[in-house]
Formats: structure tokens, sequence, C-alpha cells
């Protein structure tokens, strides 16, 4: 039986072998990048002209008290230099600043630039009264029907309208 059974599996394995057989790998593919070509579409500029030689630096100059300062330094390297923005014009008058002026001028002759000297009456002390006596009749009203949470309702509103009111809303 051990053996109909290697038998068996020789003649499987041999069938197995044909069927699967290991083809060759294909030769390995090397890709990189193809050389590059470029087109020239403006021409390369002229040369320069060659200039003289550059006269040389002899560095800041040394001032009579032998010593040499920040100020020194500073007015060596400004010499013949203008601070920027010298020479242009700031805030010279033009169109927009005469239709401005032109809008500022209406609004002065029609008072609305004038500031109320008297104060507006704030509604707060009215509103705060009639919410109030609004709300604790109600609430004395609940107070009849189940006491505890009656009281405990006049207190808590009273209590936290007044804050709010009072304290911690602005004046309107």
């Amino acid at each position: 039986m051990k053996r109909k059974r290697r038998v068996l599996y020789a003649s499987l394995s041999a069938i197995h072998a044909s069927v699967m057989s290991d083809a060759p790998d294909p030769p390995r593919k090397y890709y990189g990048f193809k050389a590059p070509e470029f087109e020239r579409a403006n021409p390369s500029p002229p040369p320069l002209p060659a200039l003289g030689p550059t006269p040389v630096d002899s560095g800041p100059t040394e001032p009579d008290s032998g010593r040499i300062d920040v100020r020194t330094l500073a007015h060596e390297a400004n010499a013949g230099l203008r601070p920027l923005g010298q020479h242009r014009p700031s805030n010279r008058p033009n169109e927009v600043h005469a239709i401005l002026r032109g809008n500022l001028d209406r609004a002065n002759s029609a008072g609305l630039n004038e500031v109320n000297s008297r104060p507006r009456r704030s509604r707060r002390r009215r509103d705060y009264l009639i919410t109030m006596l609004l709300a604790n009749a109600l609430l004395v009203a609940g107070a009849f029907i189940m006491p505890v949470f009656g009281i405990a309702g006049l207190i808590l509103f009273n209590l936290g309208y007044t804050w709010i009111v009072w304290v911690v809303m602005d004046d309107y």
C-alpha cells in the first residue's frame, strides 16, 4: 500500500512538473532618461563691452581725532547718495482730495457731523419694572398651586434678572 502511494505521488509530481514548468525569466529591462535636447528660442545676448579697471577703494578715511566712529562709517557710506524719496512729491492735492473735500463740506452744511450733546434716555428702568411686575404676578399665582416651587422661582428669577439687567447688560 505504501508503495502504491509512492508511485502515485511520483507520477503526480511528474505530471505537475510537466504542466507547471517554469519559463525562463525575460531579460531584465533597464530604464533611463533620454539625452535632453534643448531648442534655443532666444539667441544668446551679445557679450558685454569690457570695462576699464575699477578704482580700488582705500576704505574709510581716518578722521582727525584718530578714531573711527559709527557716524564716520555712515557718512562715508552715504557720500554722494541722496536719501530715498527726497524728490518725490508727498501728498500733493489731486481730484480724489477734491471729491472728499466736497463730500465733507456737504456733510458739514447738512449738520451730519455735529455731535448730539444730550444723551438719550435709557429705557432700562422702565423695562425692568414692567418685566418684574408681570413675572412676579405670574410666579405668585404659581406659588398658590405649588408653594415651594413658586417661592423658589420668585427668588431665582428676581436675583437672576436683577443681576442680568443692572450688572451684565449695557445701557440701551
